[in-house]
């Protein structure tokens, strides 16, 4: 009887597996949630929001990201993800531009 690798399962798929996993670790929800509660502080200080405020982003994050979820993923399956990502990497970088200038 030959002697499977305990590991064989992942061979075929390792690298939509990896992508998944590195996707997962930096995405918006992870890195909002185990990230937020070091910029409290700051973010008191600065804008002079209480516990309460900071931490309800989460929630609004959560909501938004869940209504999104689904015209995304109606586009995606319409255009593809390369047609997206070509149109929402200007805009995000237009909107981040935008929102720097000085008021």
């Amino acid at each position: 009887m030959a002697s499977v690798s305990r590991y064989a399962e992942f061979k075929p798929g390792w690298t939509a597996l990896l992508s998944a996993t590195v996707g997962s670790t930096v995405g918006v929800t992870a890195l909002l949630f185990y990230s937020l509660g070091s910029f409290t502080g700051a973010l008191h200080a600065e804008f002079g929001w209480n516990r309460t405020q900071i931490s309800s982003s989460f929630l609004y994050t959560t909501i938004a990201l869940t209504v999104a979820a689904v015209p995304f993923g109606w586009l995606l399956d319409r255009y593809g993800p390369r047609r997206i990502v070509y149109l929402s990497v200007p805009i995000n970088a237009v909107a981040a531009a935008v929102e720097s200038i000085p008021r």
